[in-house]
C-alpha cells in the first residue's frame, strides 16, 4: 500500500505540535513530516502530497508560507480559535478548501479524517461526524418552494431544542431556508446547462421535478445537531463558494446574491461543501448544542470543501 507524505509546518514554539504528532501515530500510510522554519526546502513541498499549515506560522516566516500558499489544492490550515472576521480574512486571502479552527483533539480529528477522506477520494457524511449514540435520525424532502418555512418546521419537529439557548432553533431554521432556497432556485438547471429559477423572485412558487427533489437529514448526538442537505444538480462552483463565503452577501434580492454562505458560516459551527459537479451538491452544516448563547458563539469554526473529480490522485 502507497505511503502518502504530509508535510505538517508549525512553529517550533507551538502547543498543537505534540498533539498532532500523537493524533497521527495510528493512522496507516500517512507519513508525517514535521518541519522547522530553517530545514524546509521547495523540494518538501513538491514531495509532499498534503500540506498542513499553522497559520501562526505563516504570519512568522512569511517567505516559507509562500511556498505553501502556492500549492492551494494540497494545503489545509489550521489556526487556535478566532472571530469571523479573522476567519473570512484568511479564507479570502488563501482560498484553501480546508480550514480548521483549533481547540483540542476532537479537530485533530477532523483533521485525520480530512486526510483519509482526500486519500480515498470519498465525501464527508453526516454520520462522519457523529459521536455514537445517535439520539435522532430524520429525514425530509421538498419538491415545492412554497411555504418553505413551514415545510422546514414540520422536518424539525421530531426533534428537541429543549437544551439549548432561546433562539438556537431560529438559527437552525434560518440556515435551512438559505440552503434550501439555493438547492431549489440557484442549483437546478436545463438538459443543455441552463439555469432555470436563478432569476426568480424568492417569493415566487417553484416546483422540483420528480427524482430531484432537495433532501434534507438531521442527525442529532448528546453534543450536536448535524443538517444536511443536498440537491441533484451539482452546479455550485469553488469559484462561487470563494466569492460569497468572503463578501457577506446574502440573497435578499430578486435572483439573490448568492446562497448566503457569508451567513451560515456566521451561525455554524462546522460547515463541509461537498460538489460532484453535474451530479450532486450537498451542505453539511454542525451546530453544537450549548445553553448559553454566549458559549455557542465562542466555539472555533471550521470550514471544508471536498470538491470531485480530486486534483490529487492516488500512485
Amino acid at each position: 500500500m502507497s505511503t502518502h507524505q504530509v508535510l505538517v509546518l508549525s512553529d517550533d514554539a507551538s502547543t498543537m505540535l505534540p498533539m498532532l504528532e500523537q493524533s497521527f501515530e495510528s493512522v496507516p500510510n500517512l507519513q508525517m513530516r514535521f518541519i522547522a522554519p530553517q530545514k524546509i526546502y521547495k523540494t518538501d513541498f513538491e514531495e509532499s502530497e498534503f500540506i498542513v499549515l499553522d497559520y501562526a506560522y505563516s504570519q512568522k516566516y512569511p517567505e516559507m508560507a509562500k511556498l505553501a500558499f502556492a500549492a492551494p489544492g494540497k494545503l489545509s490550515i489550521y489556526t487556535t480559535p478566532t472571530d469571523q472576521q479573522q476567519m473570512n480574512e484568511i479564507l479570502k486571502s488563501t482560498k484553501v478548501d480546508h480550514f480548521f479552527g483549533m481547540s483540542g483533539t476532537h479537530t485533530l480529528n477532523d483533521i485525520k479524517l480530512y486526510l483519509i477522506a482526500s486519500i480515498t477520494h470519498e465525501f464527508w457524511t453526516a454520520e462522519t461526524l457523529i459521536t455514537p449514540p445517535i439520539l435522532k435520525h430524520s429525514h425530509a424532502t421538498f419538491n415545492t418552494s412554497d411555504h418553505l418555512d413551514q415545510q422546514i418546521e414540520t422536518a424539525i419537529e421530531s426533534h428537541d431544542f429543549s437544551k439549548t439557548f432561546e433562539g438556537f432553533k431560529a438559527i437552525l431554521v434560518q440556515i435551512l431556508n438559505e440552503t434550501l432556497t439555493n438547492a431549489l432556485f440557484n442549483a437546478p438547471v436545463d438538459e443543455r446547462g441552463n439555469f432555470l429559477h436563478r432569476d426568480q423572485n424568492r417569493r415566487e412558487k417553484i416546483a422540483s421535478p420528480a427524482g430531484k427533489e432537495p433532501s434534507l437529514e438531521i442527525v442529532e448526538d448528546e453534543d450536536k445537531i448535524i443538517l444536511s442537505v443536498k440537491d441533484f444538480y451539482g452546479t455550485l462552483t469553488k469559484e462561487v463558494v470563494d466569492h460569497y463565503l468572503t463578501h457577506g452577501e446574502v440573497a435578499d434580492k430578486d435572483g439573490g446574491a448568492g446562497v448566503g454562505l457569508f451567513l451560515i458560516l456566521k451561525h455554524a459551527h462546522k460547515v463541509v461543501i461537498n460538489i460532484d459537479p453535474g451530479k450532486m451538491t450537498e451542505f453539511i452544516i454542525v451546530l453544537h448544542k450549548f445553553k448559553r448563547f454566549f458559549h455557542y458563539q465562542a466555539l472555533e469554526k471550521s470550514f471544508h470543501l471536498f470538491l470531485k473529480p480530486y486534483q490529487r490522485k492516488s500512485p
